[in-house]
């Protein structure tokens, strides 16, 4: 029954159930404090970064090193660019040929005027100013939102700060610098020296549906680690592979049982864990930064600060969406400059308080460890700690959109 009716309408309090309560616009409207946020890559790098300790090497004493060094000398003097040098090694050739064994004198061989030179290699690594930033319609927002909208800013500015970092050391092993860089317009974008072409091809356009990330490929790059002495990290040398290199990889009935064996059958052992694992002595890891086939090589600025869009690449025998640069990794593999850390300000242009804008910084750069000779009319790089491993890796799922 009604609790008050008149001239044929219903009052009653809000909200008393029934279809119509919902609709009332005196029904309470419930804020939730917890505040959700999109779902993105988490640090890949935070533990392989470090400070450079060099002399890896000696051969008296194993020295290890990050894949990712820092370098801080920016942060107490003036400058854009630290010079990293490198001393090749003397007279070092193949020493399973003659060529090897004849340098040097012996008995009374004349030495004066014979000596072996010493070579240095050298790389410039830049570093340039980044920014972005966030701003809030003070007065109406503030009074709209149960939500803190300043500590949001802040913290969302530093997420994306955090982020942009990371992904630029993917970029940097691709274009040998990373994004911001290249838009800086001081430097252009090169591809990388070193690559592996599936599992025994020449060039890219002859890899094939064969070329899968497995057991085989693997064993592969051992020897070219071995072959190439490529320095380990402390824990030995890191393939980075997308997802659907990692499904192919699982399918494999030699990881399989390698997986199994390597631990006891339990919650400890890779298999299931969910991480991917070790084999042959490479580690493998697993991020979805890792690229389809693109030229990095190309990517240049076409205007003031703005970079072109990536053109993939060609390929013979599939497509260059169904394939993957994996990055192989070793110690020094990239060099990380800073000058300034992140740094956050407000804007001082605030319309009478109307605006409120968060502003975040830094003054870096990252570079793939390319050594160029010095004192040398020269311009071939030499990289000892990385190389791009390109892999058929098509899509295991297909009919699925994307969600944002």
């Amino acid at each position: 029954m009604a609790l008050y009716s008149s001239s044929g309408l219903d009052f009653k309090i809000s909200p008393a159930g029934g279809a119509s309560a919902s609709a009332s616009n005196l029904t309470p409207k419930i804020w939730d404090k917890v505040l959700h946020e999109q779902i993105q890559n988490k640090s890949f790098w935070k533990s392989m970064i470090g400070k450079d300790k060099g002399g890896e090497g000696s051969l008296l004493s194993d020295v290890t090193n990050y894949p990712i060094v820092q370098k801080t000398d920016l942060k107490k003097a003036s400058g854009d660019k630290i010079v990293v040098g490198l001393r090749k090694a003397v007279n070092l050739s193949d020493e399973t040929a003659y060529a090897y064994w004849n340098y040097g004198k012996v008995t009374g061989q004349e030495l004066v005027d014979n000596e072996a030179s010493i070579t240095f290699y050298y790389m410039n690594v830049p570093v340039t100013l980044y920014r972005d930033g966030v701003i809030i319609e003070n007065e109406m927002s503030l009074q709209r939102s149960p939500y803190d909208l300043f500590k949001l800013a802040t913290d969302a500015l530093g997420d994306k700060m955090a982020h942009f970092r990371d992904t630029s050391f993917f970029h940097a092993f691709y274009a040998k610098y990373d994004a911001a860089l290249i838009r800086s317009g001081d430097v252009t974008s090169v591809s990388h020296p070193n690559n592996l072409y599936g599992k025994n091809k020449t060039a890219l356009t002859e890899v094939d549906a064969t070329d899968l990330v497995d057991c085989d490929l693997l064993e592969r790059i051992a020897v070219y680690q071995k072959i190439n002495n490529i320095a380990g990290t402390k824990d030995g040398l890191g393939l980075i592979v997308h997802p659907y290199g990692t499904k192919t990889l699982r399918a494999d009935t030699l990881w399989q049982d390698a997986q199994q064996g390597a631990a006891p059958r339990s919650k400890e052992n890779d298999i299931f864990t969910g991480k991917v694992g070790v084999y042959a002595g490479i580690n493998v890891l697993e991020d979805n930064r890792i690229s389809s086939e693109k030229l990095y090589n190309n990517l240049t600025v076409t205007t003031y600060a703005v970079a072109s869009e990536f053109t993939a690449a060609t390929m013979g025998n599939v497509a260059a969406t169904d394939c993957r640069m994996n990055i192989l990794i070793g110690a020094n593999a990239m060099t990380e400059a800073f000058a300034k850390e992140t740094f956050m300000r407000r804007r001082k242009e605030d319309d009478y308080g109307e605006l409120s804008g968060f502003g975040a910084g830094f003054i870096r750069g990252a570079m793939r460890a390319d050594w160029l000779p010095d004192m040398s009319s020269s311009t071939t790089a030499v990289n000892q700690s990385s190389a791009i491993v390109h892999s058929y890796s098509p899509s295991p799922i297909g009919n699925v959109s994307s969600i944002w």
